[in-house]
């Protein structure tokens, strides 16, 4: 017995549709999702990025080039810094993880043009880093005129206390300021940038 042409056109255009949901759901990944338990006030979720198993992001910075936006960020418990393309909200992806030092907090930074400021701080146990090892300080300034390629242009000791760098735009100091701040007394002016 031979199928009619109305059962073989159905099984043709049913086939087509498995296909191609099949390829929908296996060619892209899927954006990540955001875990459960999190919580916001007055915000929704645009999209999610676990930043390739390096969560605790703490510092972030962003930065548009060429058409393309670019998240800079430090990181809590992971020695380094992550730059995401965040051109598309909704789907994040990791571009490049910069290594930082060993046994150092990593955590401060920011942009100002085609300059990166970052921090390497000492820390304690309770952070994840040893006391007893050697411990990186001062503020490394990089050139990101490529924006995926940071280029470290000088590392400026600031003491064993350097806890942030960052640009400050104070009262008294004209916008764009380039200050750090030692954990003791007042931010000390270092460059106008």
């Amino acid at each position: 017995m031979e199928p009619s042409v109305k059962n073989v056109l159905w099984r043709i255009v049913f086939g087509a549709a498995v296909v191609l949901m099949a390829l929908a759901a296996f060619s892209a990944p899927a954006a990540a999702q955001i875990p459960a338990g999190w919580e916001a006030s007055n915000m929704r979720p645009v999209g999610y990025s676990d930043l390739d198993g390096r969560g605790g992001a703490f510092k972030m910075a962003i930065k548009q080039v060429g058409g393309r936006w670019y998240m800079y960020l430090g990181h809590l418990w992971h020695r380094g810094w992550t730059i995401v393309d965040v051109t598309d909200p909704a789907n994040p992806k990791v571009a490049k993880f910069i290594p930082g030092p060993d046994n150092t907090w990593t955590i401060q930074m920011d942009l100002h043009d085609n300059l990166m400021v970052t921090a390497l701080e000492h820390g304690g146990a309770r952070w994840g880093l040893d006391p007893n090892k050697p411990q990186e300080e001062g503020v490394l300034f990089w050139d990101i005129s490529d924006p995926l390629n940071p280029k470290q242009l000088s590392h400026c000791g600031a003491g064993p206390r350097a806890y942030a760098a960052f640009f400050h735009r104070p009262a008294r100091s004209r916008p764009g300021s380039l200050v750090t701040h030692g954990g003791v007394g007042p931010p000390a002016r270092v460059a106008d940038a």
